[in-house]
């Protein structure tokens, strides 16, 4: 299903794919996400609080694909205020958790691990999470836009280099297959030759 929507945040060549999943026993659900998953620039995972083991056979699964993977806890509106323990000091102890056990099991430094807290029903109250989300996601996008340029002049530069190569090549050919002209005509040729190395 594409579902077309007015967004200010949804920019230019954005594509935000809901995967059904590979926890599933339905073997389509899980083709059609690792065909995704192929092309995707960048995965956001879903967490319920804390990470399982079939969560660590899916994100090393993802990995095989990209490892620029931004995690997202959820059900964090849930927490409560504990005796010794204030909410947020409980969610960052969540989330210092799910950063060990991804760092432990999955090939990932622990300085690369971006994982983000939020509540659904929270949210509407305080946007401070979706807004940190939105922002990384952001910074992304801008860096690797940056990114995607470079690489398209790099291979316009090449194509081009390419083209002038092939046309050389084949103007010395023809330049060894005339060396019965005369001086002039090689001299005429020769500047000609010149003029076409310029860019």
């Amino acid at each position: 299903i594409s579902i077309r929507v007015k967004s200010d945040y949804l920019k230019e060549n954005i594509h935000i794919m809901d995967t059904p999943g590979t926890n599933t026993i339905i073997k389509e659900h899980e083709e059609i996400t690792n065909y995704i998953l192929k092309k995707a620039d960048a995965v956001i995972y879903v967490l319920n609080k804390v990470i399982s083991e079939t969560d660590i056979s899916h994100i090393k699964n993802i990995c095989k694909y990209t490892k620029d993977i931004i995690f997202v806890v959820t059900h964090m509106d849930e927490i409560e205020d504990n005796e010794g323990e204030s909410k947020e000091e409980h969610i960052e102890r969540l989330i210092n958790l799910v950063i060990e056990d991804i760092n432990k099991n999955i090939d990932i430094e622990k300085d690369d691990i971006i994982v983000y807290p939020v509540g659904s029903k929270e949210a509407f109250n305080n946007p401070t999470y979706i807004n940190e989300i939105r922002d990384y996601i952001d910074s992304y996008v801008e860096y690797n836009s940056k990114n995607e340029m470079k690489k398209r002049v790099k291979n316009q530069i090449s194509r081009i280099f390419d083209e002038k190569i092939a046309n050389m090549s084949s103007q010395k050919d023809l330049l060894i297959k005339n060396q019965n002209l005369s001086k002039n005509d090689i001299e005429d040729k020769i500047k000609h030759f010149e003029k076409n190395l310029n860019i």
